[in-house]
């Protein structure tokens, strides 16, 4: 999971779910910067974060989800890498 995520990754922000990931995988600067979900060191501390999060809390993250969505289902960075990589 550390280095393959991508695939799950935009599958669940596809779908408009935030994510709960580990910390330390190859996306946490994506979902940090964009404010995609949670990094959590345990699934510990993703149970205290939960139980914790406000409504409006988890309404901020599924609004920023929505916004970034429509990049992701259209293709957006798998056609910016191609470009890239050409």
């Amino acid at each position: 999971m550390k280095y393959g995520i991508s695939y799950p990754l935009a599958r669940y922000l596809a779908a408009g779910i935030p994510m709960i990931v580990p910390a330390g995988i190859s996306n946490q600067t994506l979902i940090e910067k964009n404010h995609l979900g949670l990094i959590v060191n345990s699934l510990d501390e993703a149970i205290a974060v939960i139980e914790s999060m406000t409504e409006s809390e988890y309404q901020e993250y599924t609004r920023y989800v929505s916004q970034f969505a429509p990049a992701v289902r259209r293709g957006y960075y798998t056609k910016k890498c191609l470009i890239d990589a050409a």
